[in-house]
């Protein structure tokens, strides 16, 4: 009962605004006094209605009440950031009480997120004693979250302007790498603003981020997150740094291929140029590359092609990306079954990825509903797509609605839900 008078509390405050006041929440923190004469004041504050929340999950099992807790810190932070302070260290505390586990890293990643909205000092303080990466069941390492938070604790750390900012961000960054990934994505901004300033540092930095990569790491999204880097700073280094970095990225990666080679991975690329499809993510990633090293080094452009001839075919089509799709199967998923299964994960991530792009580019989620052959995932598509029409293009809208109407028709009663 206690957990699902949280829950009812963290509604209201969802939807009332906490700025604004909620009304007939029964009567916990009223005062009578404060009321008119004969009658009671059912109105209570954001500030109270988030302390009743609080103080209904004390009694609930360790892993829902961290869970309240972070709800809790994160909803206090615009107009309580006393409430959102408190929470959050007793959030970060409480973490420490569960087994080791990934859980329990994400748990810790989100207190100081939440603490780096109104004290970012005191976040970065913590930060390195955020546990390192815990594997997950099956052994893999997918990322370290601690790269992942310092993507914005870095930045709130680094906005303050206090004495000594680098050098206290370049220890957290060291710590990070030495016992997981270098937060390279977090520390591109930082590189970006030094390098506009004619600061030195800026160099300093990227050659130690470099150093960090060098090492290798256990990490799935360290190549990722390093190419990431170095496309955000292709014009900010002086361009031997970058083609000392570019071909530590291109060997790293090129290496991983063969290693990759009996993996079950299927991925797609779709791009202003075309749509290329990859058996794995290292192949994948050096053809994102392209573009970059075309345009920064092409001489281990074609190093790269020379030593990957099915790249070569492919280049034709490497530009700005629009969607990356992904499939991944697990070992024991027989051969037979995996190409069925392929095709239906690629349109169903396809289909959640046409709702967030109607909103920018209706014409490209468009191309994409029409590129499904899932007849449940056209209509769907094509449904959705005729909605966001009807407000700007009446005819298309009617059209795109009749044909997702006969996709319905054709498919079996079970499939309708009928």
């Amino acid at each position: 009962m206690r957990w699902a008078m949280a829950v009812v509390l963290y509604l209201l405050l969802s939807f009332s605004g906490l700025p604004l006041v909620a009304q007939d929440v029964g009567r916990l923190g009223t005062d009578p006094a404060a009321a008119p004469s004969g009658k009671v004041s059912n109105k209570i504050s954001s500030e109270q209605l988030l302390i009743s929340a609080y103080l209904l999950a004390m009694d609930c099992v360790p892993e829902e009440r961290l869970n309240h807790l972070t709800r809790l810190a994160v909803m206090s932070s615009n107009h309580h950031p006393d409430l959102t302070r408190l929470w959050s260290e007793e959030l970060f505390k409480l973490s420490f009480t569960l087994e080791p586990s990934w859980n329990r890293v994400a748990i810790q990643k989100n207190a100081l997120l939440a603490l780096s909205a109104v004290d970012p000092v005191r976040a970065m303080e913590l930060f390195e004693m955020i546990d390192k990466p815990y594997p997950q069941r099956t052994g893999g390492l997918p990322e370290d979250v601690r790269a992942d938070a310092a993507n914005t604790i870095f930045q709130r750390y680094w906005k303050l302007r206090l004495e000594g900012r680098i050098d206290t961000i370049q220890s957290v960054a060291r710590r990070i790498g030495e016992t997981g990934q270098y937060p390279y994505v977090a520390i591109a901004p930082i590189i970006s603003e030094l390098a506009k300033a004619k600061d030195s540092r800026s160099v300093e930095l990227f050659n130690e981020a470099i150093s960090y990569y060098l090492r290798g790491s256990k990490i799935r999204v360290a190549d990722q997150d390093f190419f990431s880097m170095l496309t955000m700073l292709k014009d900010q280094v002086p361009a031997p740094s970058l083609r000392s970095a570019l071909e530590a990225f291109q060997t790293t990666v090129v290496s991983k291929i063969k290693n990759d080679a009996d993996s079950k991975e299927f991925l797609q690329i779709h791009t202003d140029r075309g749509a290329v499809t990859f058996n794995n993510s290292s192949e994948l990633l050096l053809f994102q590359a392209i573009p970059l090293l075309r345009e920064k080094a092409t001489d281990l452009l074609e190093e790269l092609l020379d030593k990957q001839s099915s790249l070569r075919t492919k280049q034709s089509a490497a530009g700005a990306a629009t969607l990356v799709e992904g499939v991944f199967a697990e070992p024991s998923v027989p051969s037979s079954e995996i190409s069925p299964a392929m095709r239906e994960g690629f349109e169903e991530s396809r289909l959640l990825h046409i709702e967030e792009t109607f909103a920018r580019e209706p014409e490209q989620a468009l191309a994409l509903a029409q590129d499904l052959t899932i007849p449940e995932f056209r209509a769907a598509a094509l449904s959705y797509v005729a909605a966001g029409y009807a407000a700007t293009d009446g005819k298309k809208s009617v059209s795109l609605s009749k044909e997702a109407d006969i996709l319905l028709c054709r498919m079996p009663s079970v499939v309708r839900g009928n």
